[in-house]
């Protein structure tokens, strides 16, 4: 064998084994940038995730305070506090619920004394501390 066909044969092996593929640092710093990039796509939805409830919140105690202000017009008082479900389905259709109905996350209802007005509490789950809201007539 000549000179020139070991070259050749040498020049042939070279690019052979240059078309097998990706190397293995190649396929490790994908894979780490596609795992960066799914770290911060999850912390950002998680917040969007918050936010939107936080809306369905605000929207869920609109909806309660438009039937009160029905109820009390209708009877010239606001319901008591054991009796604020009964607003459904008569002055709303269906009585909301906190969209995670858990720990703080939970629509207070408590009326005065006297029927003439009432708070509606309410805690956002985003920010740190999460913001609570009273709301009176």
């Amino acid at each position: 064998m000549g000179r020139r066909a070991y070259l050749r044969d040498k020049m042939i092996a070279v690019i052979k084994t240059n078309q097998k593929g990706f190397s293995l640092i190649e396929l490790i710093i994908v894979i780490a940038i596609i795992g960066i990039i799914a770290t911060l796509t999850i912390a950002f939805m998680s917040g969007a995730r918050q936010k939107g409830r936080d809306a369905r919140r605000d929207r869920d105690t609109h909806e309660i305070r438009t039937a009160l202000g029905l109820y009390a017009t209708d009877n010239g008082r606001y319901p008591d506090t054991n009796n604020f479900t009964d607003i459904a389905p008569t002055y709303i259709s269906i009585m909301p619920i906190d969209p995670t109905n858990e720990g703080n996350n939970v629509y207070q209802y408590t009326a005065e004394s006297n029927g003439n007005g009432y708070v509606l509490r309410y805690c956002y789950e985003y920010g740190t501390p999460p913001e609570c809201k009273e709301i009176r007539p």
